[in-house]
Protein backbone atom coordinates (compact mmCIF):
# COMPACT_ATOMS: atom_id res chain seq x y z
CA UNK A 1 0.00 0.00 0.00
CA UNK A 2 1.33 3.59 -0.83
CA UNK A 3 0.71 6.40 0.82
CA UNK A 4 0.42 9.57 -0.03
CA UNK A 5 3.72 12.00 -0.99
CA UNK A 6 5.20 12.77 2.38
CA UNK A 7 8.08 15.98 3.13
CA UNK A 8 11.06 15.97 5.05
CA UNK A 9 11.00 19.01 6.90
CA UNK A 10 13.85 20.59 9.06
CA UNK A 11 12.99 21.65 12.80
CA UNK A 12 15.21 23.89 14.78
CA UNK A 13 16.28 22.39 17.89
CA UNK A 14 18.71 23.67 20.91
CA UNK A 15 21.53 21.47 21.75
CA UNK A 16 22.08 18.87 24.68
CA UNK A 17 25.88 18.74 26.51
CA UNK A 18 24.93 15.91 28.14
CA UNK A 19 24.98 13.16 25.19
CA UNK A 20 28.05 11.43 25.59
CA UNK A 21 27.27 7.91 24.88
CA UNK A 22 29.15 5.39 26.99
CA UNK A 23 30.56 1.31 25.48
CA UNK A 24 27.09 0.68 26.39
CA UNK A 25 25.22 3.62 24.97
CA UNK A 26 23.50 6.82 25.89
CA UNK A 27 21.72 6.01 29.40
CA UNK A 28 19.46 8.00 31.03
CA UNK A 29 16.62 8.33 32.96
CA UNK A 30 13.19 8.10 31.44
CA UNK A 31 12.19 11.40 32.01
CA UNK A 32 15.15 12.83 30.50
CA UNK A 33 13.89 11.48 27.04
CA UNK A 34 10.31 11.89 27.53
CA UNK A 35 10.65 15.85 29.32
CA UNK A 36 12.99 17.20 27.49
CA UNK A 37 11.89 18.65 23.97
CA UNK A 38 14.04 16.71 21.06
CA UNK A 39 16.11 14.84 23.71
CA UNK A 40 16.10 11.62 21.51
CA UNK A 41 15.36 13.66 17.55
CA UNK A 42 18.78 15.22 18.83
CA UNK A 43 20.66 11.84 19.61
CA UNK A 44 19.11 10.21 16.52
CA UNK A 45 19.99 13.19 13.98
CA UNK A 46 23.32 12.88 15.59
CA UNK A 47 24.12 9.71 14.94
CA UNK A 48 23.36 10.36 11.13
CA UNK A 49 25.53 12.98 11.26
CA UNK A 50 28.25 10.73 12.41
CA UNK A 51 27.81 7.96 9.95
CA UNK A 52 27.70 9.83 6.52
CA UNK A 53 26.19 7.43 4.22
CA UNK A 54 22.23 6.97 5.69
CA UNK A 55 20.31 5.89 2.31
CA UNK A 56 20.23 1.99 3.62
CA UNK A 57 18.51 -0.06 5.90
CA UNK A 58 18.25 0.40 9.45
CA UNK A 59 17.46 -1.83 12.29
CA UNK A 60 15.59 0.15 15.02
CA UNK A 61 14.04 -2.45 18.35
CA UNK A 62 14.96 -2.62 22.12
CA UNK A 63 14.31 -4.59 24.82
CA UNK A 64 10.86 -3.74 25.27
CA UNK A 65 11.13 -1.21 28.56
CA UNK A 66 8.14 1.92 29.21
CA UNK A 67 8.69 4.35 26.59
CA UNK A 68 10.21 2.02 23.46
CA UNK A 69 7.13 1.93 21.57
CA UNK A 70 6.86 6.00 21.48
CA UNK A 71 10.76 6.35 20.86
CA UNK A 72 10.12 3.85 17.35
CA UNK A 73 7.54 5.94 16.03
CA UNK A 74 9.83 8.99 16.79
CA UNK A 75 12.94 6.96 15.36
CA UNK A 76 11.36 6.09 12.45
CA UNK A 77 10.30 10.01 11.21
CA UNK A 78 14.05 10.73 11.80
CA UNK A 79 15.24 8.10 9.88
CA UNK A 80 12.81 8.76 6.80
CA UNK A 81 13.88 12.39 6.94
CA UNK A 82 17.61 11.46 6.49
CA UNK A 83 16.95 9.33 3.52
CA UNK A 84 17.28 6.29 5.22
CA UNK A 85 15.42 3.39 2.80
CA UNK A 86 13.80 0.54 5.39
CA UNK A 87 13.36 0.83 8.90
CA UNK A 88 13.07 -3.05 10.65
CA UNK A 89 11.35 -3.49 12.93
CA UNK A 90 10.86 -6.23 15.31
CA UNK A 91 7.98 -7.37 15.82
CA UNK A 92 5.77 -5.11 18.61
CA UNK A 93 9.28 -3.40 18.81
CA UNK A 94 10.75 -6.49 20.13
CA UNK A 95 14.16 -7.52 19.17
CA UNK A 96 17.41 -8.85 21.51
CA UNK A 97 21.06 -7.63 20.89
CA UNK A 98 22.23 -10.81 19.40
CA UNK A 99 19.53 -10.84 17.45
CA UNK A 100 19.87 -7.52 16.36
CA UNK A 101 23.49 -8.50 15.38
CA UNK A 102 22.66 -11.36 13.53
CA UNK A 103 20.07 -9.29 11.35
CA UNK A 104 22.62 -6.60 10.25
CA UNK A 105 25.17 -9.10 9.15
CA UNK A 106 22.37 -10.89 7.11
CA UNK A 107 21.35 -7.80 5.62
CA UNK A 108 24.71 -7.39 4.72
CA UNK A 109 25.93 -10.66 2.97
CA UNK A 110 26.77 -8.95 -0.46
CA UNK A 111 26.81 -5.91 0.27
CA UNK A 112 26.83 -3.37 2.78
CA UNK A 113 23.28 -2.77 2.45
CA UNK A 114 22.24 -2.34 6.56
CA UNK A 115 23.81 0.92 8.22
CA UNK A 116 23.49 -0.73 11.75
CA UNK A 117 21.16 -0.74 14.12
CA UNK A 118 19.58 1.68 16.99
CA UNK A 119 18.79 -0.14 20.09
CA UNK A 120 16.42 0.96 22.33
CA UNK A 121 17.73 -0.99 25.76
CA UNK A 122 19.37 -0.11 28.95
CA UNK A 123 20.88 -3.62 29.75
CA UNK A 124 20.14 -4.82 33.22
CA UNK A 125 19.09 -1.62 34.62
CA UNK A 126 15.59 -1.37 35.74
CA UNK A 127 12.87 0.65 33.03
CA UNK A 128 9.95 2.55 33.78
CA UNK A 129 8.98 6.07 33.70
CA UNK A 130 11.32 6.40 36.64
CA UNK A 131 13.89 4.39 35.89
CA UNK A 132 15.98 4.19 32.98
CA UNK A 133 16.38 4.37 29.21
CA UNK A 134 18.67 3.89 26.83
CA UNK A 135 19.59 4.19 22.96
CA UNK A 136 22.72 3.05 21.40
CA UNK A 137 24.46 2.41 17.39
CA UNK A 138 25.47 -0.36 15.97
CA UNK A 139 27.32 -0.44 12.88
CA UNK A 140 27.53 -3.00 9.59
CA UNK A 141 29.82 -5.25 11.21
CA UNK A 142 26.63 -6.22 14.10
CA UNK A 143 28.73 -4.76 16.84
CA UNK A 144 28.83 -1.40 19.16
CA UNK A 145 29.81 1.43 17.41
CA UNK A 146 33.85 2.15 18.43
CA UNK A 147 34.46 4.98 19.97
CA UNK A 148 35.81 6.75 16.87
CA UNK A 149 32.00 6.74 16.24
CA UNK A 150 30.65 7.36 19.76
CA UNK A 151 33.03 10.25 19.96
CA UNK A 152 31.58 11.32 16.77
CA UNK A 153 27.70 11.54 17.70
CA UNK A 154 28.70 13.02 20.91
CA UNK A 155 30.37 15.62 18.94
CA UNK A 156 27.81 16.84 16.85
CA UNK A 157 25.13 16.34 19.21
CA UNK A 158 26.97 19.35 21.44
CA UNK A 159 26.39 21.70 18.66
CA UNK A 160 22.65 20.47 16.66
CA UNK A 161 20.87 23.71 15.63
CA UNK A 162 18.27 21.37 13.67
CA UNK A 163 17.24 18.13 12.64
CA UNK A 164 14.96 16.52 9.95
CA UNK A 165 12.00 14.13 10.16
CA UNK A 166 9.12 13.47 8.42
CA UNK A 167 6.29 14.16 10.82
CA UNK A 168 3.20 13.02 8.89
CA UNK A 169 4.25 9.60 8.06
CA UNK A 170 1.16 7.69 10.12
CA UNK A 171 2.41 5.09 13.31
CA UNK A 172 2.98 1.73 11.94
CA UNK A 173 0.90 -1.03 13.59
CA UNK A 174 4.32 -2.56 15.29
CA UNK A 175 1.88 -5.45 16.70
CA UNK A 176 1.44 -6.78 13.46
CA UNK A 177 4.40 -8.51 10.96
CA UNK A 178 3.75 -6.44 7.68
CA UNK A 179 5.59 -3.88 5.26
CA UNK A 180 4.11 -0.78 4.80
CA UNK A 181 5.46 1.59 2.07
CA UNK A 182 5.25 5.50 2.19
CA UNK A 183 6.84 7.90 -0.45
CA UNK A 184 8.77 10.81 0.85
CA UNK A 185 9.80 13.46 -1.77
CA UNK A 186 10.59 11.57 -4.71
CA UNK A 187 12.36 8.46 -2.83
CA UNK A 188 10.79 4.86 -1.42
CA UNK A 189 10.62 4.55 2.38
CA UNK A 190 9.47 1.42 3.64
CA UNK A 191 8.84 0.25 7.43
CA UNK A 192 9.06 -3.94 8.05
CA UNK A 193 7.87 -5.49 10.79
CA UNK A 194 9.12 -8.46 11.07
CA UNK A 195 9.35 -12.00 13.15
CA UNK A 196 11.42 -11.56 16.41
CA UNK A 197 11.52 -14.91 16.50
Amino acid sequence: MVDQVHQAVTNATVSFQDQKPGTSGLRKKTRVFTDQLNYLENFVASIFAAVPDTRKKLVVSGDGRYWNDVAIQRIVKVAAGYGVTEVIVGQHGLLSTPAISHLIRSLNTSEEDCMGAILLTASHNPGGLEEDFGIKFNTPNGGPAPETITDAIYNASRTITEFKTVPTIPEVDLSVVQETSFTVGESAFKVSVIDNT
